[in-house]
């Protein structure tokens, strides 16, 4: 079953994240790799800094299109949207962390660092109960031979 759920409500639980997966279009395949997203909601956009030399900039100039998955192990959430780079120094320092200075120790100056920001179009959200509560639930269905309901997935359009 499908809900809907509030612009809000994906934005508050995505800033809640450290990491997720970034999924683009090299051809005809499918890359994700892990990456920190850098939330601004008031924007509308999701944020990374990027390595020139990763290729995900090349990708995302050939195809625009991007999936963000989100997952916590209770929470899962998947966006899809538009993905623009930004090489702008103005930008990478305004976006600028520790974090970031880990993989430039030269600063947002670092010729090799690029802004990622995507904006998302769709987004959609399944939470669960804890981990023991639904492999009681599974334990469950699986004892009286019924099908296993975990919750319900909500979406929105951003």
């Amino acid at each position: 079953m499908t809900t809907s759920i509030d612009q809000d409500t994906i934005w508050a639980k995505i800033a809640t994240f450290h990491d997720c997966m970034l999924v683009t279009k090299d051809d005809d395949a499918l890359r994700a790799r892990p990456m920190s997203p850098i939330t601004r909601p008031d924007e509308g956009r999701i944020y990374f800094i990027a390595d020139l030399r990763g290729f995900k900039d090349d990708e995302i100039q050939t195809d625009s299109q991007v999936c963000l998955t989100f997952t916590n192990g209770n929470l899962h959430i998947a966006l899809s949207g538009t993905a623009t780079v930004i090489n702008d120094r103005g930008v990478l320092e305004r976006l600028w962390s520790k974090m970031a200075t880990a993989f430039f120790p030269a600063g947002p100056s670092d010729p090799n660092s690029v802004a990622i920001a995507v904006s998302p179009d769709k987004a959609e959200m399944w939470e669960n109960s804890n981990m023991v509560v639904t492999m009681f639930k599974v334990a469950t269905a699986l004892a009286t031979g019924n099908k296993v309901e975990l919750g319900q997935s909500t979406r929105t359009t951003m």
